[in-house]
């Protein structure tokens, strides 16, 4: 493992490999938490809330369906889960009106959308238009978009 990594290996699919670590993912509500906490973003820090990226891409362990069926169900099995258990909702910044921190507000709406999410019978315009090669542009509150498909699928999911 990786200086900073003791825990049980979390791939239902694949063999321990400590080397998956280096692309993780986590809660943003542990993130941010840890953030508020003063600046804890060390790797001992994280490691009991990390997982490698590829269980959100390529897990199986999750249930059957559509990449996006299968990363939505890790999710909510995984992360999500715990954090509904923990409740670990990250509290207002203190200085609320300076740029770049939540307010209330903001922390509830993004709380929502986190915990009351759901699949898109179809992807916007604007990525249906990426995934098929042709030019668009980008609504102004993105700057990039990353699309994922599998290989055998029929149909692209983002």
């Amino acid at each position: 493992m990786p200086n900073g990594i003791n825990r049980p290996w979390p791939c239902g699919s694949f063999r321990p490999d400590s080397e998956q670590y280096g692309c993780s993912i986590a809660s943003p509500f542990v993130v941010r938490n840890l953030r508020l906490a003063g600046g804890r973003d060390a790797l001992v820090d994280l490691q009991p809330y990390i997982a490698p990226w590829h269980c959100l891409a390529c897990c199986r362990n999750h249930g059957a369906g559509s990449l996006a069926q299968r990363a939505l169900a890790y999710l909510n099995g995984t992360l999500i889960a715990n954090d509904r258990v923990t409740r670990r909702i990250s509290p207002p910044d203190q200085r609320a009106d300076s740029e770049g921190s939540l307010g209330a507000a903001e922390i509830e709406r993004l709380s929502g959308a986190y915990f009351e999410h759901e699949l898109w019978g179809a992807p916007p315009d604007y990525v249906a238009a990426l995934i098929g090669g042709e030019p668009t542009e980008l609504p102004e509150t993105l700057a990039a978009i990353v699309t994922i498909t599998e290989a055998n699928a029929a149909v692209s999911q983002t």
